[in-house]
């Protein structure tokens, strides 16, 4: 039996011996003693995301996801409905982690978010030291069948981490709904690649950037997003990207959270962030161009 620093190949862990591929290639076993997991510990790795480095030499014990054979499971049909905050296999009861061993038989079932977490958790440390491609297509069919609450978030800014890392910019083609991220990383990205903002995340910047006048956009989306589009374009016609409306390299920046995996240390889950949201000269170009827009359509109404 192959064992790398304690851990069990999941070919020969009989408790998940029926969890199909890719999920079985992705999941973490021990069959060490269970008095080795180390809560919310930080695991090896040394990497900066912008720089060729790393370290592999991590300390497993701490994965939340990793599976410790020796615990015990108590089968069962009930499935657990609370939220279990920053979930590990070590510290679940056993009736929970047999429905989490159950779950992972099948991934596309719906199920406890929790549990959903606590499987991405080893998907991120693949995306940094272990299999990359596998990894981003199991994370890409965790959204597709769990997109709720703030899960896209956390897989979109993981994705686009690692792939700098990785230095593979397909990513925007096997996983383009990260660029619908609307937040300082989000926007970020947008200005690396170039990809300005249209005219339905203009508005959905709206509360951010304090836009009041909704009488129109609320009465009249369709004809509201038509001339806000035509806004848009005369914008750059005229100056730029929207994306371009600040300087970044001016910009007040920040650390943002990139990995939601607790055992990645923190100067890796948190990347220096340009604050693109609080910048004042772009809020005020996304409010002057949704005002101009409002007006548009009162003269147009009148």
């Amino acid at each position: 039996m192959e064992k790398v620093t304690g851990i069990t190949k999941i070919q020969n862990n009989i408790l998940t011996a029926k969890i199909p591929e890719p999920t079985r290639s992705l999941i973490f076993t021990t069959d060490e003693n269970p008095s080795k997991f180390k809560n919310v510990a930080s695991i090896g790795i040394s990497i900066n995301i912008f720089e060729e480095q790393k370290d592999k030499n991590l300390n497993i014990f701490s994965e939340p996801s990793l599976i410790w054979i020796k615990l015990p499971i108590v089968p069962n049909s009930n499935l657990e409905q609370s939220k279990m905050y920053y979930p590990s296999y070590a510290t679940l009861n056993p009736e929970c982690r047999y429905q989490y061993l159950e779950w992972l038989k099948d991934i596309t079932k719906e199920t406890n978010l929790s549990y959903v977490f606590l499987y991405y958790y080893g998907l991120e440390r693949h995306l940094l030291i272990g299999n990359y491609d596998l990894a981003v297509d199991e994370v890409i069919r965790l959204v597709k069948y769990h997109n709720k609450g703030s899960f896209k978030s956390y897989a979109s800014t993981a994705l686009l981490s690692s792939s700098i890392y990785h230095k593979r910019p397909d990513i925007l083609k096997r996983a383009p709904f990260i660029l619908d991220n609307l937040t300082n990383i989000g926007l970020f990205l947008k200005w690396q690649i170039q990809k300005d903002i249209d005219e339905k995340e203009v508005i959905k910047l709206a509360n951010i950037v304090g836009f009041k006048k909704r009488t129109y956009l609320k009465n009249k989306p369709n004809l509201f997003i038509k001339y806000l589009k035509q806004s848009i374009e005369n914008y750059k016609k005229n100056k730029d990207l929207l994306i371009n409306s600040i300087d970044l390299k001016n910009i007040k920046k920040d650390k943002d959270l990139y990995f939601a995996n607790l055992s990645i240390p923190k100067q890796i889950r948190t990347i220096e962030t340009p604050q693109i949201m609080e910048n004042e000269t772009f809020k005020e170009t996304i409010l002057k161009l949704l005002n101009e827009t409002h007006e548009i359509i009162k003269q147009k109404v009148i």
